[in-house]
């Protein structure tokens, strides 16, 4: 069975001054017992979710103004939290192609971008909808990585997991201008933290039971980590 519906609901200013206007939800499922919910406040916000399978969840919670988020989800027990919901002008692009894909993701500023590609099923970024993964600041960037002379970062391509990936839930970005750019194939495990402004921390993950952690504090770090094979670990620490 398919359900397609938008809803366009009647929201108050932050200020109280009235109502928002010019907000758009759409939600679009075809499968069975999948839960979207999506919650707008203030004026501008774009929301879609589309669901084909079954028992998927996904939530989109959005003030402030002139937020934008789509959800993507296929196959079956996949997982999503967006919460846009301490600043305007963020960007959150999430696809999962597998199943028991689980995200968990706030952003907390403005101008934020996060771009997230999720299959063959079993990848997981951030812990809960209590305890996910934070962009706090402004003009931060999680999104893809290349690989041919040397890693490079894609701001326009999606950050990759595929086949039982994991961000450490412990990872976020802090401050102003951080990049961060993520390509993991595999059972393996990459933590990422970011406390300062222009920092850019990339990781290449093919293999199973890697571990790479990177830890910048400060400002103006690069660090870049490529693990392929098995078994491998890797720490890098910036700053002061």
């Amino acid at each position: 069975m398919k359900k397609l519906f938008s809803i366009i609901a009647l929201l108050l200013f932050v200020a109280g001054m009235g109502f928002a206007q010019n907000n758009h939800a759409l939600v679009d499922q075809n499968g069975n017992t999948n839960e979207a919910k999506i919650d707008q406040i203030g004026s501008a916000h774009e929301a879609f979710i589309y669901q084909t399978g079954n028992d998927n969840e996904a939530e989109i919670k959005q003030t402030h103004d002139r937020n934008w988020a789509e959800v993507r989800q296929h196959n079956d027990d996949n997982k999503v939290f967006i919460d846009q919901v301490w600043g305007s002008d963020n960007i959150a692009q999430i696809k999962q192609m597998g199943s028991q894909e689980h995200t968990y993701f706030r952003q907390q500023g403005n101008d934020n971008i996060f771009r997230l590609r999720q299959q063959e099923g079993h990848n997981k970024v951030g812990l809960d909808a209590d305890n996910p993964f934070i962009q706090l600041g402004d003009h931060n960037k999680f999104a893809g990585v290349t690989n041919g002379d040397g890693l490079a970062f894609d701001q326009d391509g999606y950050a990759m997991q595929f086949n039982g990936a994991v961000l450490d839930p412990s990872s976020h970005q802090t401050g102003d201008y951080n990049q961060i750019g993520l390509y993991q194939d595999g059972l393996s495990i990459g933590t990422i933290k970011q406390h300062g402004d222009d920092n850019t921390a990339l990781l290449w993950q093919v293999g199973a039971d890697n571990t790479a952690t990177i830890i910048q504090n400060g400002d103006l770090n690069s660090a870049s980590v490529t693990q392929v094979g098995n078994g491998n670990t890797a720490i890098v620490t910036q700053g002061p």
